[in-house]
């Protein structure tokens, strides 16, 4: 991409932030609520699907400008919502390099907040009158949920296949990408023959990111990623490094019982009820939100033991980390990994080949590049 191409897409990405800011401040909520979507809202990532439904849409002037640029915002919305609530399920600490809303507030608020997110960014875009793209969004989502849940009936199975594991991704983070596709070519009325190649394109880049965001799980240090490594495999959530791993004589049965172990520490941190708690402190109360020492007690009550916890600790030991690495590594999970990454990323080259090149298929072709790049 040119250096004006690249102004023009973070022009693009700056308005769509701006309209994200302006959505959040129209909901009809209280003054914490409204601070804590805010503050999420506030740190929108690097909008990796609305760069990709922007480059498909090509056009982004004229009468396909609101409609576009606001269904982005939307999608950026919801697509923070889905992040809250996997922090929450998944009782991840961090998010983007700070304390994840789940660790910072509590479940209770996690799950009001994401949900609240959920919904008003629907609502938002259905009162700007653009009802196919909330119908599509709403797609997104039930996919979403179905492929999370896909995720976590596998959770502990050191069985998983490749197939079980892509056909959870697809669902919970490929399908989104996808519909991203979807939505930039029905805006824009790209033709029925695009729009095919452009759909399928957007799964495909969708599985790339998930196997990057996996890859990445398994390489780089808690400092460089912004939150804890390795989080997946001690919650018993095997990703493509791993499920290779398992299916390879030796190594498997190494990997195998390091993961039992790990789960077996992380039951017996479960059982002990309280202990090993992710709750907020009272400093981290949202202003406005009408906090209190009783409604913190309760929520101390209330939250969910840390699945991976014994006696305040985390069941993943840094000798568990070093061990499960040097096994993935020289067992060639991770060099497996870059070879399907590298696949899908020469078909979903192949499916733009056919279209007219113009400025869009440069910047599809670059979205490519970016997630092989190592």
């Amino acid at each position: 991409m040119t250096d004006e191409q690249l102004k023009k897409r973070e022009r693009d990405l700056s308005e769509i932030r701006d309209l994200m800011m302006n959505s959040v401040a129209s909901v009809p909520a209280h003054g914490g609520m409204k601070k804590l979507l805010r503050d999420v809202a506030a740190s929108p990532g690097k909008m990796l699907r609305t760069q990709l439904m922007l480059a498909v849409a090509g056009d982004r002037s004229g009468a396909h400008r609101d409609e576009l640029f606001s269904t982005a915002a939307a999608m950026e919305l919801i697509h923070n919502s889905s992040l809250i609530l996997d922090d929450m399920i998944d009782d991840s600490p961090l998010r983007r390099g700070k304390l994840s809303v789940q660790k910072k507030y509590g479940k209770p608020i996690a799950l009001c907040s994401g949900v609240y997110q959920l919904i008003s960014a629907l609502n938002w875009l259905s009162g700007k009158g653009f009802g196919d793209s909330v119908t599509d969004l709403m797609d997104a989502v039930q996919v979403t949920c179905d492929g999370e849940m896909l995720q976590h009936e596998n959770r502990g199975n050191t069985e998983i296949t490749e197939e079980m594991y892509f056909s959870a991704i697809r669902g919970k983070t490929a399908y989104v990408f996808q519909i991203a596709c979807r939505m930039g070519c029905r805006i824009t009325g790209r033709e029925p023959g695009e729009r095919k190649a452009l759909e399928e394109f957007g799964l495909k880049i969708g599985t790339m990111f998930q196997l990057r965001d996996d890859l990445l799980d398994w390489t780089m240090e808690e400092a460089e990623l912004g939150k804890p490594v390795n989080e997946d495999f001690a919650e018993g959530v095997y990703t493509l490094p791993a499920v290779y791993t398992f299916s390879r004589p030796g190594y498997g049965e190494q990997l195998r019982d390091i993961a039992g172990k790990i789960m077996i520490r992380g039951s017996a941190g479960v059982s002990r009820g309280n202990e090993g708690l992710s709750v907020p402190s009272g400093k981290d109360k949202i202003p406005e939100a009408g906090g209190s020492e009783d409604a913190e007690s309760r929520i101390r009550k209330e939250a969910v033991p840390f699945h991976g916890a014994t006696s305040g600790e985390s069941a993943f030991t840094p000798e568990d980390l070093a061990e499960t690495r040097r096994i993935v590594r020289e067992a060639g999970g991770i060099d497996y990994t870059l070879s399907v990454m590298k696949k899908l990323g020469d078909q979903a080259n192949e499916l733009l080949d056919p279209l007219p090149e113009d400025p869009r298929i440069g910047e599809l072709r670059s979205v490519v590049s970016f997630l092989l790049k190592k």
